[in-house]
């Protein structure tokens, strides 16, 4: 279903990706095993770092088991700044919680 849809889907397991779909692929340049090897924060573009970091309330949300929606601008593979909006939530895949 993930890899069917038009939006991107990305699953979170801390500070690392763990799964990108197509789209979201084809919005930040990177495959699934390139993504596995990059923190979460060095995708976004610097300005949004500090705010993410130390005012979470999306991420914070969401694992309290809110989804929450956010906006933030990331930089992708080729070094072009790409906004995008995020509708986050909590969820279990194998025993683990995860954000999707």
């Amino acid at each position: 279903v993930f890899d069917a849809t038009p939006f991107g889907v990305y699953v979170q397991e801390g500070q690392r990706l763990t799964y990108i779909n197509p789209t979201v692929e084809k919005i930040c340049g990177y495959n699934t095993e390139e993504i596995a090897d990059i923190n979460i924060f060095d995708l976004m573009h610097r300005d949004f770092i500090r705010d993410v970091s130390t005012n979470n309330t999306a991420w914070d949300k969401a694992s309290e088991g809110q989804s929450s929606i956010y906006e933030c601008k990331i930089v992708n593979k080729n070094g072009n700044e790409v906004w995008v909006e995020a509708s986050i939530g909590q969820v279990k895949i194998n025993n683990r919680t995860c954000l999707i």
